[in-house]
C-alpha cells in the first residue's frame, strides 16, 4: 500500500509472491477482481481497478463463479482433490458411545422378530437421529474452520511440509486464509461452495468477464452510485449450457448491486441473436430485460440439418424479457429443453431485405419486400443442439404465428 502526497492518491497494488497474490473481494457486487493495482484519488468519487500489465487480462468472476474443469485442476498430481480433504476434515466427528449403543440396540431389536421390539427399533432410531443431529450441529461449530497445519497433517497421515504448497495456491484462489507465520489456515466459504457445486449438491453459474484495455482502467468504481463500469469486455457468457453469450458494444459492461448488469450490443440465446442498446440482467430471476432491441436475426439448419444459416428476414421493433433458465438452474445441470425462452411485450415488425421467393414447406411467397405485425408471441429459443426435426418444428409454428399457413 502506497500513499501520495502530492496527488492524493493511494495505490494498493496485489503482491506477485506467497500469500499476496489472492484477488480482491467485494461484497457488495458478490464478485472477486483478479487485478494488479487498485487506485484512488481520495478528493473524487471513482475508484480504478486496473492491471498494470495491460496486455494482462482483468476478471470479475460471479461469488458462485464454477467450472468443472478449474475444480479438477487444483488437484494436479496429488493423490486425492485438496478441497475435498479439507471439506472431510472440517466434518470430521470423533467416536460417540451413546451413537454406537442405539445402532447396536436397534441392530438387536430388529433381529428379534417380536412385534413389541419393532415399535421399540422405531423409537431408538428417532433418538438416534436426534443424536446425529446434535453432534452435526455441535461439531460444525464455527471455530471448527481454523485449523492447525499439525492436526491436519495427522488427519490425512502426511507431512506438514508437503502441505506448504497446496496451501499457498488454495489461498491464492481464495478457498482458505493461510496463516503461515503461525502454521493455521481458516476455510472460507468458496471451498465448500465448489466442492458442494462438484457434487451438484447446489446451484453455481459461469459468470465471468474478463478485460483487456490499455487506453482506460479495466474497471472504475463510482462511490456515488455503487456502480462499476466495467471497460475492454469483448465478449462473456450468462450460461453455456443454453448457450447465452454476449459481445458488448463499446467493449462496455455497467456492474450493479449482486451481479446486475446493463449493457447494449449483441445478445445471442439460442438460435437467436438480438442486437440493441438498452439491457438490465436481474442476477436473482436470472433473466435479461430487453427495451430497445434494433433487430433480431434467427437461425435455422439447412436441408443437412448440420449447419445453422440465418433466414432472410428480420424483426424490428422488439422488445420484451429473455429467461435464460430456471432461476435455480443457473449452472444447467437440470435440462430444461424449453429455455431460453423470450416473451415479447409488444407488437413486433417483421422485414425482408429484397427476397425473391420464400419457401415455408411446400408453398412460396413471392414478395420484393414485406412486413407483418406479429400478435404478442411467447417464443421458446431452441438451442444450438436442437438442429433437425425440432428446427421444422419451431420454423412452422413460428410461421403460423405470422398468419401464412
Amino acid at each position: 500500500m502506497n500513499f501520495i502526497f502530492k496527488d492524493n492518491k493511494l495505490i494498493v497494488e496485489r503482491g506477485e509472491e506467497g500469500l499476496m497474490r489472492v484477488p480482491f473481494s467485494d461484497n457488495y457486487h458478490n464478485v472477486s477482481l483478479d487485478v494488479q493495482q487498485v487506485r484512488w484519488v481520495i478528493t473524487e468519487p471513482f475508484v480504478d481497478f486496473d492491471n498494470v500489465n495491460n496486455d494482462l487480462e482483468a476478471r470479475i468472476s460471479s461469488d458462485d463463479f464454477f467450472r468443472d474443469i478449474l475444480y479438477n485442476r487444483l488437484q494436479g498430481p496429488l493423490r486425492s482433490h485438496p478441497l475435498e480433504g479439507l471439506v472431510a476434515y472440517y466434518n470430521r466427528q470423533p467416536e460417540d458411545p451413546l451413537s454406537n449403543q442405539l445402532q447396536k440396540d436397534i441392530k438387536n431389536l430388529m433381529l428379534s422378530g417380536k412385534p413389541e421390539d419393532k415399535a421399540k427399533a422405531e423409537a431408538k432410531m428417532k433418538q438416534l437421529q436426534a443424536r446425529k443431529a446434535e453432534l452435526r450441529e455441535y461439531y460444525k461449530a464455527d471455530q471448527r474452520v481454523k485449523f492447525s497445519l499439525d492436526d491436519y497433517a495427522f488427519f490425512q497421515k502426511t507431512q506438514k511440509e508437503y502441505l506448504v504448497a497446496p496451501f499457498l495456491e488454495l489461498h491464492d484462489q481464495g478457498y482458505i486464509n493461510y496463516l503461515q507465520d503461525i502454521d493455521s489456515a481458516i476455510l472460507l466459504p468458496k471451498a465448500f461452495r465448489y466442492v458442494q457445486a462438484h457434487q451438484k449438491m447446489r446451484d453455481y453459474d459461469v459468470i465471468r468477464i474478463s478485460s483487456i484495455i490499455g487506453a482506460r482502467p479495466n474497471f472504475t468504481l463510482n462511490l456515488l452510485s455503487n456502480e462499476m463500469n466495467l471497460e475492454g469486455v469483448s465478449k462473456f457468457f450468462f450460461s453455456d449450457s443454453q448457450n447465452v453469450i454476449v459481445a458488448p458494444s463499446n467493449q462496455q459492461v455497467t456492474l450493479t448491486k449482486n451481479r446486475g448488469l446493463r449493457f447494449g450490443g449483441q445478445l445471442r440465446a439460442g438460435r437467436f441473436d438480438f442486437y440493441g442498446k438498452k439491457y438490465v440482467f436481474n442476477y436473482g430471476q436470472f433473466n435479461i430485460a430487453m427495451s430497445a432491441v434494433d433487430s433480431l436475426q434467427m437461425y435455422f439448419p439447412d436441408s443437412s440439418g448440420r449447419r445453422l444459416v440465418p433466414i432472410k428476414s428480420v424483426l424490428r421493433n422488439v422488445s420484451g424479457t429473455l429467461y435464460i433458465d430456471k432461476p435455480n438452474n443457473k449452472s444447467g445441470n437440470k435440462d430444461y429443453p424449453e429455455y431460453p425462452i423470450f416473451v415479447s411485450d409488444k407488437a413486433v415488425k417483421s422485414f425482408m431485405i429484397n427476397p425473391t421467393s420464400m419457401a415455408v414447406h411446400t408453398k412460396v411467397i413471392n414478395l420484393s419486400s414485406w412486413w407483418i405485425r406479429l400478435r404478442l408471441i411467447v417464443w421458446t429459443i431452441l438451442p444450438l443442439r436442437d438442429c433437425g426435426s425440432m428446427g421444422t418444428l419451431f420454423r412452422m409454428e413460428f410461421f403460423r404465428s405470422l398468419g401464412i399457413t
